[in-house]
């Protein structure tokens, strides 16, 4: 590549915008005649960030490509939110690998805001220079109050972000529609995840201070910095996810409308911060139960005369997380009757002590596939209905039904 040749185009704060600039960059590198694997790799790059800027700043973007000794592109979005900082998802985590696609695959990378008209965000393919890293913020001096979350509950707590990205992702793409039924727009809801950033932000360091140690805790204390300012935002990121639960509900999302326990979570965080910052002290996260004295049975799957039916120890729930059917031989293990179990959450036979795990893995599955221990058999605890536990050994399996997903558990008692 030789000779400096540029180029740019504005694309509209829509899904579809990823494409079409795949498409003109596609068109525009090869009418230069770079090589195909940059050209490749710049194509995998721009749709990322282009991905990015379309659900997190909602204003037309500007896309400029320059090819010297090395493919440049930027992309400059009106967004007011922080300069671009890549935050470290889990393993199991299916989002938010966009900026670990940059710092991987580009020669260079950064961003800089510009002053009164959002930032941009760049790469660049084919040269030979060492990645500078992404520009932070310059400081500005903001009194600011810190937050301290509790006792946060690690595992329930990176399940809940999860669930979270996929609904706003989910939410933020439905408000692009004509015809939405959205109540906020995408400007509120960039706005509004400001203070979301605050909370991944802080939990990230303070699990990045864990990573070396033998022993990780299951609950820990989180400390984040909020200004005042920051009051109105975190009312307004309550308004957005009830109404992004409310469209999931109705089924208009893909995601699955969150699971009691972390609606409870993410409730109680944003309510400990709004405290606090009036002055309130700080209170710990206690996990509440859920087990739902009043049974609700929902509709019924394609599994539950084979499981009313069996010899075996087997019980079926479905995706809400509802028991729908069970066996006579699991019912009498359990101390339970069909009438009294069916149509609880399968958290009344999981021991407290596991129930933020269950609900971690379950959720985990919903949203991402997670198939930890689907298939195999593993040793665990269940909880009888007169509270104590007894040993099993268990079997789970996911199965497609009528109603959607459904889970088959087989039990072994261990005492006979």
């Amino acid at each position: 590549m030789s000779g400096a040749t540029s180029s740019s185009a504005v694309l509209a704060a829509r899904p579809s915008s990823a494409g079409a600039a795949r498409k003109w960059l596609s068109d525009t590198l090869t009418s230069w005649d770079c090589p195909e694997d940059s050209i490749e790799t710049a194509l995998l790059l721009t749709s990322e960030l282009v991905t990015n800027a379309v659900l997190h700043a909602g204003s037309d973007v500007n896309i400029r490509v320059r090819v010297g000794d090395d493919i440049r592109v930027e992309v400059h979005d009106d967004s007011k939110r922080q300069l671009v900082r890549r935050r470290v998802h889990d393993k199991e985590s299916t989002i938010g690998r966009g900026l670990a696609l940059v710092e991987a695959l580009a020669s260079d990378y950064g961003s800089e805001t510009v002053p009164g008209n959002g930032k941009i965000v760049w790469f660049t393919v084919g040269g030979s220079g060492a990645s500078i890293g992404w520009v932070p913020e310059p400081a500005q001096f903001v009194p600011r109050v810190t937050v301290t979350l509790k006792h946060l509950p690690l595992v329930l707590y990176e399940v809940m972000r999860e669930h979270n990205d996929a609904l706003l992702r989910e939410y933020t793409l439905e408000s692009f529609a004509d015809d939405n039924d959205c109540r906020y727009s995408a400007d509120q809801i960039a706005e509004a995840q400001v203070v979301r950033d605050r909370w991944v932000d802080a939990f990230e360091r303070a699990v990045s201070a864990l990573r070396d140690d033998a022993g990780k805790p299951s609950h820990l204390d989180v400390q984040v910095q909020f200004a005042s300012a920051h009051e109105s935002r975190l009312t307004l990121l309550a308004e957005v996810f009830a109404d992004a639960e409310r469209l999931a509900e109705r089924g208009v999302l893909l995601t699955r409308p969150a699971l009691p326990e972390l609606r409870t979570l993410r409730d109680w965080m944003m309510r400990q911060c709004l405290r606090q910052l009036s002055g309130a002290k700080p209170q710990s996260w206690q996990y509440a139960d859920f087990v739902d004295d009043s049974p609700r049975l929902p509709s019924l799957g394609s599994a539950v005369d084979w499981v009313n039916s069996s010899d075996e120890a087997v019980i079926a729930g479905n995706r809400d997380n509802r028991i729908v059917a069970a066996s006579t031989s699991a019912l009498a293990s359990l101390g339970w009757t069909a009438e009294d179990l069916l149509g609880r959450r399968i958290v009344s036979i999981v021991p407290p002590r596991l129930r933020e795990t269950h609900v971690a893995g379950f959720t985990r599955h919903l949203v991402a596939g997670h198939t930890t221990i689907l298939g195999d058999w593993v040793q665990i605890a269940a909880l009888h209905r007169d509270g104590h536990e007894v040993e099993v050994r268990l079997r789970v399996e996911s199965r497609k039904g009528s109603e959607g997903a459904e889970f088959l558990a087989w039990f072994e008692f261990m005492d006979g």
